[in-house]
């Protein structure tokens, strides 16, 4: 990355919201208690995406809750600060302020919070809407909730007791959702040096603790580097079909389960002979590898064209049915230009 390590990359953009959404998945109260300061006293509901009435062209927001206290919040992860967004979410916070007033004539005010990496630069002004309609948003940045060496320096502490611990697990549940977010938070070192050390005390949990996803994960979140690299590699080591979970969560989800179930069985086989690095989904052989590694590399190559020809597919598609560029971008979570460059080339705009 060179002189650009310290600025936000194509890199940060999807492992961000990727990583954003696993922890709220698993890890949930440690992330509304510690990061978005949520009172511990109120009970949350999340509520799900089949809210009725709400517009087909409206994007769902990620994380929706009723809190205990009669309010809405919403939570998005977001790996750049863009203004469009921020429009998004005000949107749908008014769909919600309407919406539980023509079901249940309650004014349920509601507070979006969205979260940043802390390599971005935020406005300091945050919106609020006080009255019989009240709507807040905030921006949150990870630098402020989380320090990325404390915490590898205190589980490294950890690690050099164990199993000799007092009375406390060797990863709490707060500590785990924290580890996952730490390459998002406060860097205070290089971050080659960081890199390093925050997957040797992944590569350590994940062994003693006897859980593969927690190095998974980690690697995940981190840029494209020898460390990533190096421990892609212990990964593969340790198990095979972790090592393809992994792969398929760098791509998106975009490699199908046949291709998975192929890429296991190839890698089994030769697993004494293998050394793969993953670059967001995409596996390098090494100049040792054999020809079943190198069919293995081909047929995950057409799988990868066999996915841009269903999203050209379903492009135009959606232009065909009058939707607009905008409107195609925002369902398929795809540039606009994209769009756009896909309708050129079929010769429709």
């Amino acid at each position: 990355m060179g002189n650009d390590e310290n600025k936000p990359d194509s890199l940060y953009k999807f492992p961000f919201e990727f990583i954003g959404k696993s922890v709220t998945s698993n890890f949930l109260s440690e992330v509304l208690t510690n990061i978005v300061e949520v009172p511990s006293n109120l009970a949350v509901t999340r509520i799900g995406q089949d809210l009725p009435n709400v517009p087909y062209s409206m994007p769902r927001a990620d994380n929706i809750f009723l809190l205990s206290d009669d309010s809405f919040l919403i939570l998005e992860f977001q790996s750049d600060f863009r203004y469009q967004d921020l429009i998004r979410f005000l949107k749908y916070g008014v769909f919600l302020v309407d919406n539980a007033w023509q079901r249940d004539t309650i004014k349920r005010p509601v507070r979006i919070a969205v979260l940043y990496p802390a390599k971005l630069t935020l406005p300091t002004s945050t919106f609020s809407v006080n009255g019989s309609i009240n709507i807040s948003l905030e921006h949150i940045s990870l630098g402020d909730k989380i320090d990325g060496v404390a915490l590898i320096d205190t589980l490294k502490d950890k690690l050099e007791e164990y199993p000799n611990l007092k009375g406390e697990p060797l990863l709490t549940n707060k500590e785990h959702a924290s580890l996952y977010l730490a390459p998002f938070g406060h860097i205070s070192i290089p971050n080659n040096q960081f890199w390093e050390d925050y997957l040797t005390v992944g590569a350590q949990l994940t062994k003693i603790l006897d859980n593969k996803n927690i190095l998974a994960t980690m690697l995940v979140a981190i840029p494209n580097s020898d460390a990533r690299d190096h421990f892609t590699k212990e990964l593969y080591n340790m198990s095979s079909d972790t090592f393809i979970t992994y792969l398929d969560e760098l791509s998106g989800g975009k490699i199908s389960q046949v291709q998975k179930d192929l890429a296991a069985s190839k890698a089994m086989n030769e697993a004494n002979k293998a050394t793969i690095a993953a670059d967001k989904a995409t596996i390098a052989a090494s100049k040792a590898m054999n020809e079943a590694d190198k069919a293995m590399l081909q047929a995950k190559d057409a799988m990868i064209m066999a996915l841009q020809q269903k999203e050209r597919s379903s492009v135009l598609n959606l232009f065909a049915k009058g939707n607009t560029v905008k409107e195609i971008s925002d369902t398929l979570n795809i540039s606009e230009m994209e769009v756009t460059e896909i309708i050129k080339n079929n010769g429709t705009y």
